[in-house]
Formats: C-alpha cells, structure tokens, sequence
C-alpha cells in the first residue's frame, strides 16, 4: 500500500518524473557549456587566422618587394600581371594559404556549433517556462481548492 502524499509532493513529482524538468534544465546548462565552448573556439581560430593573414601580407610585401627590384624594366600593368601567378605559386604563401583555410572552416564550425547552442538555450528556457506556467496552473488550482474548502458557497 502506497502511502499518501500530499498534492505539493504529488505536483513536483508530476513535474519532475513525466514532464522531465531536470532533464530540460540540464540540457539548457549543457547547452550553455557547448555555447562557452563555441565562443572559446570563435576567439582562437579568428586570432590565428588574423596572425596567419598578417604573415601572408609580410610574406607577399617581401615577395614583391625583391621581384620589383629584379624585374624593375617591366611598367607596372607589366609587373602586376607578372606578380600575380609568382605570388599564386609561391610555396610559402600556399601553405599560409591551406591553413587559413583550415581554420576558417573551424571558425565556421566553431559558428555553427554556437547557434545551435543558442538555439537549443531557447527552446529549454522556452519549456521551462512552459512548465512554469504549468505550475502556476495548478498552485491556483490548489489556492481555489482550499478556497472552497474554507469558505463554500
């Protein structure tokens, strides 16, 4: 035989057990953990990306400042044309050039894996409260029972 339990007791483990309130809210803080994460992420890969950018720049300003001083006939349409695939083919700024790629596509992802923290955060916060109009619900429900209860009609 089950013991009786009162309707705050009963209410809670309702809420608890089959509308799964602590199973809603521990999925919004690990949300909110990938989210942190993410934007840890976001930081890192932009400043390397900034840095590898930064050495490309001084690679190519290097690069073009020797083949302008070795090719110092050619008119500067001449040069520009002539710089561009020396530049494209230059083992180095390839590299460079992999690797930004590399992190930006783990910036992207690092994007991605932010938004649908955030998106999984609104809808959580959403049910929770949803279940806190549910609550609502029935405390006045259980202030109109012991209403009538204490004064009938």
């Amino acid at each position: 035989m089950t013991a009786h339990r009162s309707p705050e007791a009963r209410a809670q483990a309702y809420v608890r057990d089959h509308l799964d309130a602590d199973g809603i809210y521990a999925e919004a803080e690990a949300a909110l953990a990938v989210l942190s994460d993410a934007h840890d992420r976001i930081a890192d890969t932009g400043a390397r990306k900034r840095a590898l950018v930064e050495e490309m720049d001084t690679i190519e300003l290097d690069l073009t400042t020797r083949e302008r001083a070795d090719k110092a006939e050619l008119s500067q349409a001449a040069f520009e044309r002539y710089i561009k695939p020396v530049l494209h083919n230059d083992p180095e700024l390839r590299a460079l050039r992999a690797r930004v790629d590399e992190v930006s596509a783990e910036h992207e992802r690092a994007n991605l894996d932010a938004r649908l923290a955030e998106r999984t955060i609104t809808v959580k916060s959403s049910r929770m409260q949803e279940l806190a109009g549910v609550l609502a619900f029935y405390a006045s429900v259980k202030v109109g029972t012991a209403n009538e209860t204490v004064h009938p009609h």
